[in-house]
């Protein structure tokens, strides 16, 4: 995945969520977001799905990094994730 000017090795297992925007992924990690040209519906098909649940039309969640669920905008609920990031549910 692509962090500025350079490309790292980010490990699925590590990616605590997913958000779609357009044609670009950002890959979120210990409060750190690193994009990636691909679609979600892409991604989608090469994660684990005992491990990663599409909460959301523009979000994935890694169900190992969840630490609580609170309750969010219109009656909904959000997803908190070990680095603090909040995902629709």
């Amino acid at each position: 995945v692509r962090k500025g000017d350079r490309f790292v090795v980010l490990p699925a297992r590590e990616v605590e969520a997913i958000e779609a925007e357009s044609n670009y992924m950002w890959l979120y990690r210990g409060g750190e977001a690193y994009s990636l040209r691909a679609t979600l519906a892409a991604l989608e098909e090469g994660l684990d799905p005992a491990r990663f649940l599409r909460t959301h039309r523009s979000w994935m969640l890694n169900l190992q990094h969840v630490r609580e669920l609170l309750s969010g905008p219109k009656g909904g609920l959000l997803a908190v994730t070990a680095g603090g990031l909040k995902v629709p549910v």
